[in-house]
């Protein structure tokens, strides 16, 4: 043992004593929260767009882009949200990224389609392309929400600690 470094105490020990909380804290805040951020505005659109596929019929039936745009959105929120919230950046930035994701959903929702250029451009304008539209900024959106929640939280346990 070195006169200059303090022996590191027995983990056990910490943990008996309540002194190991920080593995817990960087637990949620690097997987829990962000999964939690994901999958719950997930399953509420895919369960929603199923009701409305039921309501009004297979019209509405949504395909695997439409899973995989709502996936992508979402990782794209934490992502970027954490990368923003660590520089500190202003609502405007948080703005611009809305704006690009929704036009990435287009040339997603573009690409995607069978045809020609006109036939592409026609097929954007069916109910179920509008929706799979319209439901990517909505992830997007309630997953700010409660990543935003769920970093409160962790302000909250990290000033408990």
């Amino acid at each position: 043992m070195s006169f200059w470094k303090p022996e590191r105490e027995e983990p056990a020990r910490r943990r008996r004593e309540g002194k190991h909380t920080g593995g817990l804290l960087a637990f949620s805040r690097t997987t829990l929260h962000p999964l939690i951020a994901v999958a719950v505005p997930l399953l509420f659109l895919v369960s929603l767009m199923a009701f409305l596929a039921l309501f009004f019929g297979d019209d509405l039936k949504m395909p695997a882009l439409f899973y995989i745009i709502l996936i992508l959105s979402a990782l794209e929120e934490v992502i970027v949200g954490n990368i923003l919230f660590k520089e500190r950046t202003a609502g405007l930035a948080r703005f611009r990224e809305l704006i690009y994701l929704c036009v990435g959903v287009l040339l997603l929702l573009f690409v995607f389609q069978k045809g020609n250029v006109a036939a592409r451009l026609a097929a954007l304008q069916r109910a179920r392309q509008i929706l799979m539209f319209l439901a990517a900024p909505a992830q997007w959106l309630l997953s700010i929400y409660i990543h935003n929640a769920l970093r409160e939280r962790e302000f909250l346990l990290q000033s408990v600690e």
